[in-house]
């Protein structure tokens, strides 16, 4: 975690604090044992108290990036899911001349791994106080950490020295210790260690217990934290619509995105796109790195009321959906299909795991269309005795031929005629009919059902999806 996120960490216990100050362990009475008829109390004095582990209340961080606070706007928050471990710190402070013992007590998960604690002795209080931190605490006179001596301890921190709280094991007890009053108490960083193991938010928090020596009864504290597991890219729309492909539509283009949260520009790689060899009408662009204007764009388009986007770097990349074979070779189809399309293309990022499929979908129009129908709907007809319903085609090239492709209907159970053509006033015309047998299926027909006609000649395929529902009575 870099310097900056650490030192509004800081900020975030302190800004917690605002409301009035929350003691971990209450406020506790440690007394001498006495003697009968004696007191280790003056006349006229308050027995003295020991405040255990200023916590500055319950601490959260969730990321909010446009949240007044600033450990809301600079926590990441988003982390691609996998095995990897993350760490996010929370200040806490002992004043007191008696040192204090903390334990875990549970996890609301096991996202939440384990806490470590890094202890530093008695710190001078640094009295000067940054224009920006006072402003982000937001009242006058609140005490503000060292900021800049203590993140530089921190990340210097030896590793054998941090001290290693397991939620497995709550019986394992560290020692915060002892400080030395207001001006030099003893300061320690609380990492919270997690992992990320599934996309989407993620709430969790890790209860803490504290202790002084003189006390019988643990007091606990939650620590909160929310976040976003995502991929390490996401390529959007998942989907490109390019409606109708009529006759006059040569092309159309649609763009993908290739997006990342958690990868800057400098460092993320061009997405490849494969053509596919049996696609040969889709074609691509050479991805373009998105500027930062169009970045920040796309951020607030998809920030919506508390849901909070983030993109650290993309690529653009144009698809284009061609009507006819741009490059056409033997053995290869001239021309897409005549009906509903549904392809799809991969986008290959650094490994396997994080490859995409985006699907593509179209309607080719033209060359055939139905006279008088919107679409083949048989409609509800009783399973027990089947129906048969008649439909007619139409089009504009007077020499086309055309021939049922049985074996490419579905369901299996269509039986499917087609009529001799006829030409009249310019344009030519069958007969088609659409039979199901009785007794040969219930209920709605699927939403892959068709039926596949076949120009003769070219082996161009004509598809009309089909519709009715077989009832019983």
């Amino acid at each position: 975690m870099n310097s900056n996120v650490k030192i509004a960490l800081a900020v975030a216990a302190l800004i917690a604090g605002i409301a009035g100050v929350t003691v971990i362990s209450n406020y506790t009475t440690v007394e001498t044992p006495a003697g009968p008829g004696q007191t280790n109390v003056e006349p006229g004095q308050t027995p003295p108290t020991i405040e255990a582990v200023r916590s500055y209340g319950t601490t959260q961080v969730y990321y909010n990036p446009t949240s007044a606070f600033r450990i809301h706007r600079d926590f990441p928050g988003f982390f691609e899911v996998n095995d990897q471990e993350h760490s996010v710190t929370y200040w806490l402070q002992n004043i007191n001349p008696v040192p204090v013992s903390v334990s875990a007590v549970s996890r609301s998960c096991n996202a939440c791994t384990n806490v470590r604690l890094a202890v530093f002795p008695t710190v001078q209080r640094d009295t000067a106080r940054d224009e920006v931190e006072r402003a982000a605490l937001g009242v006058a006179g609140s005490q503000v950490l060292p900021f800049a001596e203590l993140d530089h301890r921190l990340r210097t921190y030896p590793a054998g020295d941090w001290k290693l709280l397991d939620f497995d094991h709550p019986e394992i007890l560290q020692t915060i210790p002892a400080g030395g009053g207001e001006e030099r108490p003893t300061w320690i960083a609380l990492q919270l260690n997690f992992k990320v193991r599934q996309l989407g938010q993620k709430i969790l928090d890790a209860t803490l217990g504290f202790k002084t020596p003189e006390q019988t009864t643990t007091m606990t504290s939650k620590f909160g934290l929310g976040f976003m597991g995502v991929p390490r890219f996401e390529v959007v729309p998942a989907t490109l619509d390019f409606k109708d492909i009529g006759e006059s539509t040569p092309s159309k283009t649609e763009e993908i995105l290739y997006l990342s949260a958690t990868v800057p520009q400098d460092r993320l790689a061009p997405p490849r796109c494969t053509e596919p060899a049996s696609e040969p009408f889709l074609k691509f662009t050479k991805p373009v790195a998105l500027t930062q204007l169009e970045l920040d764009a796309l951020v607030a388009k998809r920030t919506r009321g508390d849901s909070h986007a983030r993109i650290t770097g993309g690529y653009r990349v144009l698809v284009t959906l061609h009507r006819k074979n741009p490059d056409p070779k033997p053995g290869i189809a001239p021309e897409l299909d005549i009906g509903p399309l549904a392809k799809s293309f991969t986008v290959f990022g650094d490994t396997e795991i994080d490859n995409q499929a985006v699907q593509v979908k179209a309607v080719v129009t033209g060359l055939v269309a139905l006279e008088r129908d919107s679409a083949l709907d048989l409609g509800p007809f009783p399973a027990r005795e089947g129906t048969v319903k008649p439909f007619s085609l139409r089009s504009d090239r007077l020499d086309l031929e055309l021939e049922v492709a049985s074996e490419l209907a579905e369901p299996k159970v269509l039986q499917i005629t087609l009529d001799s053509p006829r030409n009249e006033e310019g344009r030519r015309y069958w007969a088609l009919k659409v039979k199901i047998p009785a007794n040969a299926t219930t209920g709605e027909l699927s939403s892959d059902s068709v039926v596949v006609l076949r120009v003769k000649g070219t082996g161009q395929l004509i598809r009309l999806p089909i519709k009715g529902r077989a009832f019983l009575r």
